[in-house]
């Protein structure tokens, strides 16, 4: 499942959407859901994803860490170092949690902000900090949120790689015969590419959220699609 970044709406109707599809098959499966990363940001509902992401994995799902979630722990660690995060965002995760955003973002004020969001979170810290993998490998397919280098192996792979993307080759095949199913990059459509599948469609400005189902075959999923 590609980057939710707070539209729980449409994480609730892609969830609906995957058991529908999963009820049109008669083999008694179970979907093995694994989330990509970058739950938090840009849309209105960071908090209460978070609260389904909790849930989620309780129920068994995998979830992955995006670059959203390193960028907020970042700020909770060091507010002014990290405030960037305010500008990716973290403003609409604040407003989430009920927090209103810096108005000049001196040292102090940034730092007075970022111990209430760490209260407001509660358990939602140690979620990110402690629940969210780097990346997932199930037979010949690699999960990640954003990129793998090139030919290198997975327990030497540069952590802001797989968190950020690649600086000069992103999207580039990581070794024949190995899928690799990331987001990260937001296009309209799902991407297929050489020994690649990327699922973020950009939920928080196409409001469609988009998931890769893979058995016999690659289908994709999305929040925007008829209800069953």
């Amino acid at each position: 499942m590609g980057d939710v970044h707070g539209q729980a709406h449409c994480l609730d109707a892609l969830m609906d959407r995957i058991e529908a599809d999963r009820l049109t098959h008669d083999d008694e499966r179970r979907s093995r859901i694994v989330l990509l990363g970058d739950y938090i940001d840009r849309g209105a509902d960071s908090r209460a994803v978070l609260d389904r992401v909790a849930a989620l994995l309780d129920e068994g799902a995998v979830a992955l860490a995006g670059n959203h979630e390193d960028a907020l722990l970042t700020f909770l660690r060091s507010p002014v170092a990290g405030a960037s995060w305010l500008t990716f965002g973290g403003v609409q995760t604040l407003a989430s949690y009920g927090i209103a955003p810096p108005r000049h973002e001196a040292a102090e004020e940034l730092s007075d902000i970022a111990a209430a969001l760490a209260e407001a979170m509660g358990d939602h810290v140690a979620l990110l900090r402690q629940r969210l993998m780097r990346y997932l490998v199930s037979g010949d397919v690699v999960f990640v949120h954003a990129d793998l280098e090139p030919r290198v192996d997975l327990d030497a792979q540069d952590e802001r790689v797989m968190l950020w993307g690649h600086p000069t080759d992103p999207g580039a095949p990581w070794r024949p015969g190995k899928l690799v199913v990331h987001g990260h990059y937001a296009e309209p459509k799902p991407v297929q590419s050489e020994g690649r599948i990327g699922v973020d469609t950009g939920a928080y400005f196409t409001n469609t959220l988009t998931a890769v189902r893979l058995d016999e075959s690659v289908g994709f999923i999305r929040s925007s699609d008829p209800a069953p």
